[in-house]
């Protein structure tokens, strides 16, 4: 008896997480001197967020992306989430005492939310110009042919498929397939 209460607890505790999945895209056009932008979606059981993702060693911790429009509407998003990441460049060895010396500089992850409606607003109307960084320092990218625009519209087709209860992702290749 006590160890099938313990196992309906444990459904009803680990349910929430086991149901929540994140996916991500990273189709989406270089922005200036961003290495990474990508689209991701994380559904659970009562929602859906949208997030617009930059990675880059220059980004950092409140820098604003301000994006503009085909028809001259402006969408102003402010990071919800910085994570940082060591990334190692070289292991080189010291003359004098032998030691390795570890050369590594920190990589800048923002995350930021984007709702149903502007998302879909930018894929309808296409980006023109894009700017991130602070109120004193920016770097912007202006498309003539709305290329950012395109691969975003291109990556939200495909996580739209993806979350569709409809999705059967496509079988990997195995050892014995084809031999």
């Amino acid at each position: 008896m006590y160890r099938f209460i313990v196992n309906i607890l444990l459904v009803i505790c680990f349910s929430p997480a086991l149901l929540s999945q994140k996916i991500e895209v990273k189709h989406l056009e270089r922005i200036g001197y961003i290495s990474e932008s990508y689209l991701c979606v994380e559904v659970t059981e009562t929602d859906t967020v949208w997030s617009l993702n930059l990675y880059d060693r220059d980004l950092k911790e409140k820098m604003l992306l301000i994006i503009k429009t085909s028809d001259n509407k402006i969408l102003k998003l402010s990071p919800d989430r910085h994570t940082e990441h060591y990334e190692t460049d070289s292991i080189t060895t010291s003359p004098l005492t032998g030691e390795p010396i570890r050369h590594c500089h920190t990589e800048h992850y923002l995350s930021y939310t984007i709702t149903t409606t502007a998302l879909q607003y930018l894929v309808e109307h296409g980006v023109t110009k894009m700017r991130v960084g602070t109120i004193t320092n920016w770097q912007e990218k202006v498309w003539k042919r709305n290329e950012w625009g395109k691969s975003l519209a291109k990556a939200y087709k495909e996580l739209k498929k993806r979350i569709s209860p409809d999705y059967v992702p496509p079988k990997k290749p195995t050892i014995y397939d084809g031999f």
